[in-house]
């Protein structure tokens, strides 16, 4: 059931009004004309205006959560049409499959906009997916984000991956002795300073 687009407005606009968020009538209106026309689940305000470092031409970038069956490209174009004030409003339109797929792929917009987001409407579902990123364990480097578990599953990966390193060092330190006596004694020599040195990068990864 829809809420009575007056009542989002209000609520919108005395959120924003308390953080002095610029464009508060406007953000408000926007908001108000999605509830007619969209329903949506949750809207967020994002971007620098969210965090506080806009500029007098910062755009005010929100997310719309709703159940769009348009492409990505024409939820756009109807978000962009949906705006009567004065505000750039620029809106990115998911569903919440979608927007939840990506928190849960690490994609930065996303998690950038559950981490510092404003929610307009649907704090309820905002509050969900802010504990989902809690849980999550983001590290952030210069352009994404890494999760611990993937880097707990790295480490994993590396210890399980060890022993067989060192047991193709060790297979090749044993060959050399028999490859100094049948081939070559340089072959033999290479032989045990390749298995050694494999040996050695096995205890590496076993360590972690």
């Amino acid at each position: 059931m829809r809420r009575e687009s007056g009542g989002v407005r209000e609520e919108v606009r005395e959120v924003l009004t308390r953080r002095g968020i610029p464009f508060a009538d406007e953000i408000a209106s926007y908001c108000a004309r999605l509830v007619e026309k969209l329903g949506p689940q949750m809207v967020l305000l994002t971007g620098s205006i969210a965090m506080g470092a806009h500029m007098p031409w910062s755009d005010v970038d929100m997310i719309v959560v709703a159940d769009f069956e348009e492409p990505f490209i024409e939820r756009i174009a109807l978000l962009l049409e949906l705006n009567e004030t004065r505000a750039p409003i620029e809106a990115l339109g998911y569903t919440m499959s979608e927007f939840r797929s990506m928190l849960f792929a690490a994609r930065p917009n996303v998690v950038d906009a559950v981490r510092n987001g404003i929610p307009l409407i649907g704090d309820k579902h905002y509050r969900s997916l802010k504990k989902i990123l809690g849980s999550m364990k983001l590290r952030r480097t210069s352009c994404t984000y890494i999760t611990d578990r993937r880097s707990r599953l790295d480490r994993m990966s590396r210890k399980a991956l060890g022993p067989v390193v060192q047991a193709i060092g060790a297979i090749l330190v044993l060959l050399g002795p028999a490859y100094e006596i049948a081939v070559r004694a340089s072959l033999g020599l290479i032989l045990i300073t390749l298995g050694s040195l494999i040996f050695a990068i096995g205890v590496k990864l076993r360590k972690g």
